[in-house]
């Protein structure tokens, strides 16, 4: 599914990662793929730990990350979950796979805020409901 350059708060992919959510602007989504989908895939020397594998998808290889590595959760069944999605996100021009147990949109009834954050300068986007 293709997805056009949008900008209220009610244009965010939201996406779980274990017991964590995320929210990624709709500009940034590519597509999503079923992680049982069959592709071409190698694990490269000298990768980053949280990249899972690199897949071959349309031509193009992609890294796939694995969010779940960038925390430090010291339980091991939590880490060795076999995730359904793959989210496929656009990043300067290149795209980027994530991993991710379950993606939805925002509900017109959950009341959502976006503010940048100060510090980071990184958008947060909050859901109330």
């Amino acid at each position: 599914m293709n997805v056009e350059n949008c900008n209220d708060a009610y244009h965010y992919l939201l996406f779980d990662v274990g017991k964590i959510s995320y929210a990624v602007s709709m500009e940034y989504v590519g597509y999503v793929l079923s992680a049982s989908e069959q592709f071409q895939c190698c694990m490269l020397p000298g990768m980053p730990s949280y990249v899972s594998v690199v897949m071959d998808i349309g031509q193009k290889l992609v890294p796939i990350i694995e969010l779940e590595n960038f925390r430090e959760s010291k339980n091991l069944e939590e880490r060795k979950t076999r995730r359904v999605f793959i989210l496929i996100l656009n990043y300067c021009n290149e795209p980027i796979g994530v991993l991710t147990d379950k993606i939805s949109l925002p509900s017109r009834q959950i009341e959502t805020k976006v503010e940048k954050d100060p510090i980071s300068q990184h958008v947060v986007v909050s859901f109330n409901g």
